[in-house]
């Protein structure tokens, strides 16, 4: 009688015999204890190596960080780059609550499709976009230079990091300057190419803008191998105004519009069973306001969906307005010992303004991933995201949680 049962677990049983002997084999190895030698000896000397985190599309690569100890980890530098030739650079000063940091990045194969939820998928072109941006933020309280485990850094119990401040408050101000040009997608045209009313007033356009903004957040999540229950609620408002020469990075008198960004984001989850069987809802709203007076707003300024965005059955950047609502339904719950299974579905969609947005005209996608993990965090995770248009294969080493 058990044996349908068996034929179809059986897939699983050897991915969790496969992940139990790899622990088995890791304590046996004393791979742990080593690795912590490993990251140790890294932070003697300040230097870390991660993979790249540049978004959907960017590639494979790496980042390199160095953050000296011999001056109190008080500065840091930072080159991350992709195969597709996406890169950013970073040069910071950490004092306590203060932080400045100088960012520049290169991204030249952004895609867009057009704008508004009816944008064909046969509408999809490629752009390129360089940021500069150099900003002081404060945050209180602080929360120091805990940094989040990475790759099989997870492997080791997250307790030996200092805790980020359930309640935090934070506030940032400085310039940025945006330059948009044609993309360099092999794939796609360029966008002035399928798109030229919403190309003339971005293609070849750098726009710089007086940024500052505040954000509230609360976390007060917990719970092992994965955060289990508890919630977690942000807003943030940042003002896009109009350039000071005296502090401009580029040109004072771009013609940029001077806009507002507000951001909600609120996540609840609830658990049962002895190995949590976890629910999570997540939303998020953001809602966007344009001057008038005319001036330049750029493409990459819109809101967007599609990949890790949101809605990650479609391809990313499938969806641009300037408003967006999405939400998020997942249940997690535990295969076998080292395996966890997501089920996920997402809904939502952009709207040129907030007070539109309608749930008979949100799009949907849906998801499932199997995640490896340990006792104290999932470490890896591979599964497929498909809606009505595409299905997409996602994997990630670290960064699951």
């Amino acid at each position: 009688m058990r044996f349908p049962g068996q034929v179809v677990t059986l897939p699983l049983t050897v991915l969790n015999r496969a992940a139990e002997q790899t622990m088995v084999y890791t304590e046996q190895a004393d791979l742990v204890a080593r690795a912590l030698l490993l990251f140790a000896r890294q932070g003697a000397l300040g230097v870390s190596v991660a993979p790249a985190s540049l978004g959907d599309r960017a590639g494979l690569g790496g980042e390199a960080r160095w953050q000296p100890p011999q001056i109190g980890r008080h500065l840091f530098g930072e080159v991350a780059a992709t195969t597709n030739q996406y890169n950013r650079e970073r040069v910071g000063a950490l004092a306590g609550p203060l932080n400045a940091i100088y960012t520049s990045e290169w991204r030249p194969r952004e895609p867009y499709f057009g704008p508004g939820l009816g944008a064909p998928r046969s509408g999809a072109s490629a752009y390129a976009a360089r940021s500069e941006s150099a900003k002081l933020f404060v945050s209180w309280p602080p929360s120091g230079s805990a940094t989040k485990l990475q790759g099989f850094q997870s492997l080791i119990a997250t307790d030996t990091l200092a805790p980020v401040p359930a309640t935090q408050v934070s506030a940032w101000a400085g310039p940025r300057v945006t330059f948009v040009t044609r993309g360099r997608d092999s794939d796609r045209p360029s966008f002035e190419v399928v798109h030229p009313t919403e190309a003339s007033g971005s293609i070849d356009r750098r726009v710089e803008h007086l940024t500052y903004g505040a954000r509230l957040s609360h976390d007060a999540r917990s719970g092992m191998p994965h955060w289990s229950r508890g919630w977690h609620a942000s807003i943030e408002a940042e003002r896009y105004d109009r350039s000071i020469e005296a502090l401009a990075l580029k040109d004072a008198h771009s013609r940029a519009r001077s806009f507002s960004r507000m951001t909600y984001r609120a996540e609840a989850g609830a658990s049962f069973g002895r190995d949590p069987r976890t629910l999570r809802l997540e939303v998020t709203a953001v809602d966007q306001r344009l001057d008038t007076g005319g001036g330049t707003f750029l493409v990459s300024d819109l809101a967007s969906l599609g990949g890790a965005g949101g809605l990650a059955g479609f391809d990313p950047g499938r969806f641009r307005d300037l408003d967006l609502i999405v939400g998020k339904l997942s249940y997690i719950y535990p295969l076998v010992k080292n395996l966890e299974f997501d089920l996920h579905t997402e809904t939502g969609g952009v709207y040129p303004d907030l007070g539109r947005a309608q749930m008979t005209s949100f799009e949907t996608s849906f998801g499932a991933a199997l995640r490896f993990r340990t006792e104290f965090a999932p470490f890896a995770m591979v599964g497929f995201d498909w809606s009505s248009e595409t299905t997409r294969l996602r994997f990630s080493i670290g960064g699951v949680e």
